[in-house]
């Protein structure tokens, strides 16, 4: 073959071969656009905003602070997928359940030096899990209690007592038997909230319960009639 041609002939093949691995050339060159993850991040938004309103009512005082820990903890996760905070919101201290201690170097999977911020999808799954199992958690104990609680033995007498009596208003005798009886069961009433756990949704609702009685009760007193009574009976019966 002659020279000329030979020359011709590899050139062509060179060039062929370009063609090729120029485009592979180029394309490890240009990175991939970033993934957008915006929905994703207003989701999270709305659901510690949720957490921060319902821990707000929170009033646990045994497990009120290190519950704040861990809503922290929990923002420190989704931080580190790449979410950011609104300015209103707060961070918390990040120091509850699963952190490796204070201060930067502790924040939740973090073995040391910068924390890398990467969206990861089972990870945005496991923290949302944790942000709703948190919420859940609050909201039970917020919610009134479904069992009551046991009552002991000789409590419920003065209740049953006031529902089965039925006085005479002209009988001065059987009125105040009557509000001794309403007056005993007050104090059972008062006692039995007393027990439960200060500022909770049920106690609350116990002390509001056991004013009405008693303003029915002075009402009672002051003029005494058999309809005055049967409704006091039935706010009695339905305290809790």
């Amino acid at each position: 073959m002659p020279a000329a041609r030979r020359i011709t002939v590899i050139s062509l093949f060179a060039i062929t071969l370009l063609g090729f691995i120029a485009p592979a050339l180029v394309g490890a060159d240009e990175a991939p656009p970033p993934e957008d993850h915006t929905a994703d991040f207003n989701i999270l938004t709305t659901d510690f905003t949720r957490l921060d309103a319902i821990f707000a009512e929170y009033n646990d005082p045994l497990h009120k602070v290190h519950t704040s820990g861990y809503i922290g903890l929990l923002k420190t996760r989704a931080t580190q997928l790449g979410w950011k905070a609104p300015k209103s919101m707060a961070m918390g201290s990040g120091g509850g359940r699963g952190a490796q201690g204070g201060g930067d170097d502790g924040a939740y999977g973090r073995k040391g030096g910068a924390t890398k911020v990467q969206f990861d999808q089972v990870k945005y799954d496991e923290l949302r899990y944790d942000i709703n199992l948190q919420y859940q958690r609050i909201a039970n104990f917020l919610a009134p209690l479904r069992t009551p609680p046991p009552v002991a033995p000789g409590e419920r007498s003065a209740a049953l007592e006031v529902s089965k009596i039925h006085p005479n208003p002209a009988n001065q005798a059987d009125t105040k038997a009557a509000l001794d009886l309403v007056d005993r069961e007050i104090k059972r009433l008062e006692s039995r909230a007393n027990g439960q756990m200060i500022g909770s949704p049920a106690r609350e609702a116990a002390v509001a319960k056991i004013h009405q009685i008693k303003a029915s009760r002075a009402a009672l007193g002051k003029e005494f009639t058999a309809a005055r009574w049967d409704s006091l009976v039935s706010e009695i019966n339905a305290a809790p």
